[in-house]
């Protein structure tokens, strides 16, 4: 946003050299171009973030929700959703050696929680 606001204002003090005879009309119209092009540039990749934004968004606050409910859902889950939810916990594989489970480290995502 910070520089579509700087193209406009460079058009604009283009605009007033122009005015005040201190450029000719073949170089503000370079100008304009130039800066209109970048401006239609920026304007595309902005409406893009803005949308991935709200997806990202929209993932996270889903996210969030699980996390809160994490408990519940394993509890009524099936075993894949089970799986799933330790699979998450312990990213790498578990070993059992006839008496405990061990993982070699844990999410750090869900140890902060």
């Amino acid at each position: 946003m910070a520089e579509i606001t700087a193209l406009n204002e460079k058009i604009t003090k283009a605009r007033n050299l122009l005015l005040n005879d201190q450029i000719n009309s073949t170089d503000y119209k370079i100008i304009k171009l130039e800066c209109g092009q970048k401006i239609t540039s920026l304007e595309s990749k902005l409406g893009s973030v803005s949308k991935s934004s709200v997806k990202i968004g929209n993932e996270l606050k889903r996210a969030v929700d699980n996390l809160l409910n994490l408990e519940m859902i394993y509890k009524t889950g099936d075993i894949k959703i089970k799986r799933e939810i330790i699979c998450s916990i312990f990213p790498q594989k578990q070993c059992f050696d006839g008496k405990e489970h061990r993982t070699a480290r844990m999410n750090e995502a869900v140890s902060l929680i």
